[in-house]
């Protein structure tokens, strides 16, 4: 019994580190990202790289759907990633014997 707990809390301890780095990426690392790739597509934010992380972040604290999806999709894209590996792995239908 104890085994299957220290498994819970290790894999819980370890999705929420993930979490947080993918969180940090998301936070510091997207908007730029966002804001070089819409500058060669769209043209240059007005105001410039300062302000356009500045609008990022009060559309993040204001809860803003659209953004927190935009800074947790590293994280999101993860997942889908994990799990599709586990489905192309591991089918549903095969059982081990």
């Amino acid at each position: 019994m104890s085994d299957e707990k220290f498994d819970y809390a290790h894999t819980a301890k370890r999705e929420l580190v993930a979490l947080a780095l993918f969180l940090i990426a998301g936070i510091g690392l997207l908007p730029i990202a966002v804001y070089l790739v819409g500058g060669i597509v769209f043209g240059e934010h007005p105001d410039g790289l300062g302000a356009f992380v500045t609008d990022m972040w009060d559309s993040l604290l204001d809860g803003d759907l659209a953004t927190w999806f935009l800074v947790l999709s590293p994280y999101l894209v993860w997942i889908a990633s994990r799990l599709t590996w586990r489905g192309i792995r591991r089918p549903y239908g095969r059982t081990t014997s």
